[in-house]
C-alpha cells in the first residue's frame, strides 16, 4: 500500500474490521458492503488484512477471479501457502504468472528443488475444475516440470527415427498416482507438448535440467523485484574502505585501558544514528520527506536482495523480520563508520550513497570481527578451552553466534544484536581483552 496516506490506510483498516464482524454474523450483508467498493479498494482492504483473514474476503465476490488476479503474486502466495486446500477455488482462478510465482517460491530452497512440495501443489491442481486444471498444468514452467519429472517418471520404451522422437503414454509410468494422472491429463489435452516434454526429460541430464530451471526461475523473479541469488550475493562484496585502519586505531586505545579482571564498560543503547539522520532530513530540508521515502524504498529493495542472498524463505515471517532488522542495523553501523557518527555528514551521505553501500561496509566490519573470533576460538581450543570453561562463558557464547551478538556480563542481555558502531567497537574491545588474557596465561583463565 505504498503511497497511501495515513487516512486511507485507516479507512481500509476500519472497513476490514467491519467486514470481519459482518462475515461472522451476516455474510450476505458483508458481500453487499464489500461489493460497494471498487476493485482497487477491495484489493487494498484484502492487503490490509492479516493472512488468516484474507480468504474470507476473497470468497465474498460471486466471481473472485478479477480480485485474485489483481493481488501481487507474493501476497497471494502468503495468503494461500499454509491453507492451500481451503483456498482451492482461489488457486484455480489465479493467473499463470501467479501460479509460477508460487511454485518458484514454495518449491525452492536456494538452488535446491523440493519435489515433495511440488507434488503437494500438483495434487491441489489436479483437484481443480477440469478447465482450470488443464490451464494450470499447461502454464507450469516447462523447465520446472522437466526437472521434477526427471526424478518421477520411468521410460519402458521410446526411440528416435530420423531425428524424430517417438514415445507413447503407455510406455511411460509415473512414480506415484499424482504424477501418473498428470501425465495422462497432459497427454489428453496437449499430446504434442507431452511428447516434447518427454523428449526433454529423456535426453537432458539432471545437472542440465537443474541449471535451466534455476536460470529461468531467476529470470522470472527478476521481474518481481527479487534478484537472482548470484546477483544478490554481491550485497556482501567489499567496498573501498580502510577497515584495518579503524581497527588499528581502536586497538591502540584498548591496549591503554586493559584490566584483565574486569569486563570493559558498555555504553547504554541510544536511538539509531540512521533514525536521527532521517528525522533531521525531514525537519531541515524542504525535500526531506522525499529523501526519506526514497531511502525507505531503498531499504526494502535491499532487504529483498539480502533475503535472496541468504536463501530466506519469503513466507518465513520470523526470518523475514530478522532480515529486515539486520539490514537496518548494518546500514546504521556502516553509516556511522563512514561519517564518524557526525549528523551533518550523515545527512549528506544518505543523499549521495545507496543504502547498499553502507550495508556492504558493515559486512566488511562484521567479517573482520568474525575472523578475529574464529582465531580466538582456535587459540582457546589449543589451550584447553579456558574461556569456555570460565565465568566468561556467557560473554563468549554471545560472540560465537553465527552473527556475533553484543557481549554482556548480564546473561539476560547476552544475545542482543549489535546495532550501533559503539556496540561493534565494544565487541572488539572484549575480543582483544580475551586475546590478551589468553596470551598472558597459557594454563587457563581465572575469574
Amino acid at each position: 500500500m505504498a503511497g497511501q496516506s495515513t487516512d486511507e490506510k485507516s479507512s481500509f483498516l476500519a472497513v476490514r474490521t467491519q467486514l470481519r464482524e459482518l462475515i461472522a454474523k451476516d455474510k450476505r450483508q458483508a458481500q453487499t458492503v464489500f461489493a460497494a467498493h471498487s476493485l482497487e479498494e477491495q484489493r487494498e482492504i484484502v492487503l490490509a488484512s492479516p493472512n488468516s483473514e484474507r480468504l474470507d474476503l476473497l470468497y465474498l465476490p460471486e466471481d473472485s477471479t478479477e480480485l485474485v488476479r489483481s493481488l501481487p503474486a507474493v501476497e497471494l502466495h502468503r495468503t494461500v501457502r499454509d491453507v492451500k486446500w481451503e483456498a482451492q477455488e482461489i488457486v484455480e482462478v489465479a493467473s499463470n504468472d501467479q501460479i509460477n510465482f508460487m511454485l518458484d517460491h514454495d518449491c525452492w530452497k536456494g538452488e535446491k528443488l523440493s519435489s515433495r512440495r511440488f507434488l503437494d501443489w500438483l495434487r491441489l491442481f489436479l483437484s481443480c475444475e477440469p478447465v482450470e486444471c488443464e490451464r494450470i498444468l499447461r502454464s507450469i514452467s516447462v523447465d520446472l516440470l522437466a526437472l521434477v519429472l526427471k526424478k518421477h517418471v520411468h521410460f519402458m520404451r521410446d526411440f528416435v527415427i530420423d531425428s524424430r522422437y517417438y514415445c507413447d503414454p503407455d510406455w511411460v509410468r509415473g512414480s506415484n498416482p499424482e504424477v501418473q494422472e498428470f501425465l495422462e491429463r497432459l497427454y489428453a489435452t496437449a499430446p504434442d507438448f507431452w511428447v516434447r516434454l518427454m523428449y526433454w526429460v529423456r535426453t537432458h541430464s539432471q545437472p542440465t535440467l537443474i541449471a535451466d530451471a534455476i536460470t529461468h526461475r531467476e529470470f522470472r523473479l527478476s521481474g518481481k523485484g527479487f534478484p537472482s541469488q548470484i546477483t544478490a550475493l554481491s550485497v556482501y562484496d567489499p567496498i573501498d574502505f580502510d577497515v584495518p585502519g579503524i581497527l588499528s586505531g581502536w586497538h591502540m586505545e584498548f591496549r591503554r585501558n586493559l584490566a584483565a579482571e574486569h569486563l570493559p564498560h558498555r555504553a547504554e543503547p541510544t536511538v539509531l544514528f540512521m533514525q536521527n539522520v532521517l528525522m533531521t532530513l525531514t525537519a531541515d530540508d524542504k525535500h526531506g520527506e522525499r529523501y526519506v521515502n526514497r531511502i525507505e524504498h531503498s531499504l526494502s529493495e535491499l532487504a529483498n536482495k539480502v533475503m535472496m542472498a541468504d536463501s530466506v524463505d519469503l513466507d518465513d515471517h520470523f526470518h523475514q523480520r530478522q532480515t529486515v532488522d539486520k539490514v537496518r542495523r548494518w546500514v546504521n553501523i556502516g553509516m556511522e563508520a563512514e561519517t564518524g557518527s557526525d549528523l551533518s555528514l550523515g545527512t549528506v551521505a544518505v543523499r549521495r550513497q545507496k543504502m547498499e553501500h553502507f550495508f556492504r561496509l558493515a559486512g566488511m566490519l562484521f567479517e573482520a570481527l568474525t575472523n578475529a573470533i574464529i582465531a580466538a576460538r582456535k587459540e582457546d581450543h589449543r589451550l584447553g578451552a579456558p574461556i569456555k570453561h570460565s565465568t566468561w562463558t556467557d560473554v563468549w557464547h554471545a560472540l560465537c553466534q553465527p552473527e556475533p551478538k553484543l557481549p554482556s556480563a548480564d546473561a539476560g542481555l547476552a544475545h542482543q544484536s549489535i546495532s550501533r558502531i559503539a556496540e561493534y567497537r565494544y565487541a572488539w574491545e572484549v575480543i582483544w581483552h580475551l586475546e590478551t588474557m589468553l596470551r598472558g596465561n597459557d594454563r587457563g583463565i581465572t575469574s
